[in-house]
């Protein structure tokens, strides 16, 4: 990690999957203090972007994680804003450090950035300039289980939605030329168990549905 976040309170956006994940790992990992997680979520559709999850599955992720969760609702016009008024909301609350599981989508670290930087505080990006093998062994090898839920229709085909990640898909994935840690958005996953986890997360798989080229299983949770 590039910012020592030793002994600093942060917050860490919240997607569901294994970036996010990952960085809150590393960053627990080298001393940070975690406050909350952040999620926000699509208003036309009520459920999280990019991965489409709902409130039930990020609520129980959160509850497992023993981390307070704030989820915020945003369209896409307004999604700035309502990021901004929840960065103003942790700023109040002495945070002073965001957490996201960039790699190296300068674009997205970029934005992240620059938003942050309005309220002073600063943006850190554990997995930055890290191989993709590397970081999907690592994040098997410590005992983090996740499973896929969306693909990108181009690249994968439905039959991937549902797998385990294994080291059996790394190599799959690399027989067919896909970056195996999906950083240009092959495919998204759901954590569902993992050293951070108190308890695991059991889903059921539902359907799928497709928006904007990319295919979603839709999950419910079992409780």
């Amino acid at each position: 990690m590039t910012v020592d976040i030793k002994d600093k309170p942060f917050f860490c956006l919240w997607s569901g999957g294994k970036d996010c994940c990952l960085s809150l790992y590393r960053a627990i990992d080298q001393g940070g203090q975690p406050q909350l997680l952040f999620t926000l979520f699509d208003d036309q559709f009520e459920n999280s972007y990019n991965h489409r999850l709902s409130r039930d599955i990020i609520y129980a992720q959160a509850k497992s994680l023993n981390l307070p969760i704030e989820i915020a609702e945003a369209t896409e016009d307004d999604y700035e804003k309502t990021f901004l008024s929840s960065l103003e909301n942790f700023k109040s609350l002495f945070i002073d450090f965001g957490v996201f599981g960039g790699t190296d989508v300068i674009a997205e670290s970029d934005w992240n950035s620059k938003v942050c930087s309005k309220y002073d505080i600063e943006a850190c990006y554990p997995l930055s300039d890290n191989n993709s093998k590397d970081l999907l062994t690592e994040f098997l090898d410590l005992g983090f289980e996740a499973i896929i839920i969306a693909v990108k229709d181009e690249v994968l085909d439905t039959s991937y939605l549902g797998r385990h990640l294994n080291k059996s898909l790394i190599e799959e994935l690399e027989l067919k030329g896909v970056d195996v840690w999906g950083k240009n958005g092959e495919y998204h996953t759901l954590v569902i168990a993992g050293p951070l986890f108190s308890k695991r997360i059991n889903i059921i798989p539902k359907e799928i549905h497709s928006i904007n080229g990319t295919s979603y299983l839709n999950l419910d949770i079992n409780i």
